[in-house]
């Protein structure tokens, strides 16, 4: 047994991982997994260096390795991904409308590529749930603050439309960066789908970058229409809705939540409620340890 350091590369820092203990004999299939384990990002996307060369085409590439020898980890989409903020950069710096076009092709080039691969992720998530014969197929959505699509699941028997986003902390669309999860977020997202006044919620892995980031995928509620739509066009019946309107506002505010407006609230034909989206607000959540954190702080100012 030998310790042994993943250096995850990255377009900041490099990030260490430390401590890994290997057997050298450990399988090609064995070490793939753990480095998916310990990064997060997932087989067919990790790129492996050992030595400063290819990780060796060998069952057990590892045999020879010594104690705290580093495996440099770098994912492959990476130069993609920062290839398009250079030239988002470039695009904002430029004044010059014929380098602007160039670099705008150029980018339009790299998000499509970026996009395949979101909707890979979205279709293998979904090929696992309804069945490898399901058909899955994409749709543009434009509303919205956050990066996204519709997918639409065929299984054969029944047709599903999703609404994929981003969460929160991965920025809006003209995002730069990638942030922590706020584990808030999807306890909410849970959370109102039991009360009964929020969608069908899955989490999808967004393998495009790592497992750190994921997709939440909102089931259509069927004959569904946003408050504002309902003002717009039955401001007559606007009445009815003003019991489960306040419902829904104590529930932004129970759950201390934000962006509480006309769009991201509605109502589906059976005049059952729905929260569509919501900002948490207040401190951030991004693990099991801030809880306790939370719980410790309260007792102090008890």
């Amino acid at each position: 047994m030998v310790f042994v350091v993943f250096r995850l590369v990255s377009d900041a820092e490099d990030r260490l991982f430390k401590n890994n203990i290997l057997e050298p004999q450990i399988s090609r299939v064995d070490l793939f997994n753990r480095i998916e384990h310990v990064t997060k990002i997932p087989i067919e996307y990790q790129e492996i260096k050992y030595r400063g060369d290819e990780l060796p085409d060998s069952l057990h590439p590892l045999e020879s390795i010594n104690e705290f020898e580093e495996l440099t980890v770098r994912h492959s989409q990476l130069s993609t991904w920062a290839a398009l903020l250079d030239r988002e950069a470039a695009f904002s710096q430029s004044h010059e409308q014929e380098l602007k076009k160039s670099i705008h092709l150029d980018a339009k080039t790299l998000i499509e590529n970026l996009v395949q691969s979101h909707q890979r992720c979205c279709r293998a998530f979904f090929s696992k749930v309804y069945g490898e014969k399901s058909k899955v197929t994409f749709d543009s959505r434009e509303d919205g603050s956050r990066a996204g699509c519709i997918c639409i699941v065929d299984d054969g028997s029944t047709i599903c439309r999703f609404f994929i986003k981003t969460h929160h902390g991965a920025g809006d669309k003209s995002s730069h960066s990638q942030y922590d999860i706020d584990i808030k977020e999807l306890f909410v997202y849970t959370f109102l789908e039991a009360l009964k006044m929020g969608a069908e919620i899955q989490f999808i892995s967004n393998e495009l970058f790592s497992r750190w980031i994921i997709f939440l995928a909102s089931r259509e509620v069927p004959n569904f229409s946003t408050l504002e739509v309902l003002e717009l066009t039955e401001p007559e019946s606007v009445q009815r809705y003003s019991k489960s309107v306040v419902e829904m506002l104590c529930a932004y505010s129970i759950l201390m939540l934000a962006d509480h407006h006309t769009a991201n609230m509605g109502f589906d034909s059976e005049l059952n409620p729905y929260i569509l989206d919501f900002f948490i607000t207040g401190r951030r959540l991004t693990a099991v340890r801030d809880i306790h954190d939370g719980v410790r702080m309260s007792k102090i100012i008890k």
